[in-house]
């Protein structure tokens, strides 16, 4: 169980780092509550090593949330290739906003200079005007 749960957190500390929690959770919506299980376990086997005589007892208690962990484990692993989808989507559409921020500023800068030399063109045309 140890060197199990210990895997799987690693996996899914990657993978959260790799892919972003939202892709994951659009991918694998049962995410947190894995993250939950694996941690309670984890949690577990520290308080084994500090009881050992209680060891036994805390094994045979965690083998139903360590059963339900590597199901689900499984099934994360399955949605691999979604969530991997997710996260490409992300970041193709983080790169498109960027580069429409990007545009939005140029375009702003642009009108700028158009309206200050639109602004010299009418100040020169009404002094023409006034002083002939």
């Amino acid at each position: 169980m140890d060197a199990a749960t210990s895997k799987i957190a690693k996996d899914l500390a990657l993978a959260a780092g790799e892919l972003g929690s939202e892709a994951i959770l659009s991918g694998y919506g049962d995410f947190p509550e894995l993250l939950k299980i694996v941690n309670r376990i984890r949690k577990n086997i520290r308080e084994s090593r500090r009881d050992r005589k209680k060891r036994d007892e805390i094994y045979s208690n965690m083998y139903e949330d360590f059963k339900l962990a590597i199901d689900m484990y499984s099934a994360f692993q399955e949605s691999e290739s979604v969530i991997i989808a997710f996260a490409e989507k992300e970041r193709r559409d983080r790169e498109q906003d960027r580069q429409d921020r990007i545009k939005s500023r140029r375009v702003a800068k642009i009108s700028v200079i158009i309206a200050a030399i639109s602004a010299a063109g009418l100040i020169a045309m009404a002094i023409k005007a006034w002083y002939p």
